[in-house]
């Protein structure tokens, strides 16, 4: 006699889900859904997760930056050396001055 009968597991099935109906009738809220899996057994692990997301994300975010800030200066190069120029011009020297300074050198 074998002690495994697919019909009669076909039949003991519908009876679990039956009686187990009434005992579990809501899903809870922290629950998680079925296609769903929970990646971290601990909380440690969830932390040290999000510490290593947040560091990714900083240093991404300073690259990204870096990349636009380098892409904006070589596109408008002219207009900021113009800008520099007016901003903050240089003090002129006298040409003795210049002179004098070649000579001690």
């Amino acid at each position: 006699m074998a002690y495994y009968n697919p019909k009669c597991c076909l039949k003991f099935e519908p009876c679990c889900k039956i009686s187990t109906k009434p005992i579990f009738p809501i899903v809870s809220q922290f629950e998680l859904p079925r296609e769903y899996r929970n990646r971290f057994l601990h909380v440690d692990e969830l932390r040290e997760w999000r510490r290593y997301r947040d560091w990714l994300r900083f240093w991404t975010q300073i690259s990204l930056f870096a990349l636009i800030a380098f892409s904006i200066a070589s596109f408008c190069s002219r207009q900021l050396v113009a800008l520099r120029r007016r901003c903050c011009p240089r003090r002129r020297t006298k040409m003795s001055e210049v002179a004098e300074k070649v000579q001690h050198v």
